[in-house]
């Protein structure tokens, strides 16, 4: 595959998934703008889906990391992970005391 095709190949790639991402929405609170895949099981996360993206990785493979995540806009994003990051804060300081 020459590299044009293979830029074309990506185009195609990232118009679909932005596409994905738009009709699916915000899973929280429905947002359309400013969309981000959020992988729901962090140690099975393999990559970041526009990392993947722009490193040509097989459609396949992308699609894969996709079906491990939701769609969530950046502000829900931040918040979901400052809730886990708080909630496991709590966990090791109820760890530490007992």
């Amino acid at each position: 595959m020459s590299k044009q095709e293979k830029l074309k190949l990506r185009k195609k790639i990232s118009d679909a998934v932005q596409e994905f991402k738009q009709i699916i929405g915000c899973v929280i609170c429905g947002a359309k703008e400013n969309l981000t895949f959020h992988h729901t099981k962090p140690k099975t996360k393999r990559g970041t889906i526009s990392k993947m993206i722009s490193h040509f990785v097989a459609p396949h493979r992308i699609l894969n990391e996709i079906l491990k995540c939701t769609v969530l806009c950046e502000e829900c994003h931040k918040k979901v992970h400052a809730y886990r990051k708080e909630k496991n804060t709590k966990m090791k300081g109820v760890s530490d005391e007992n």
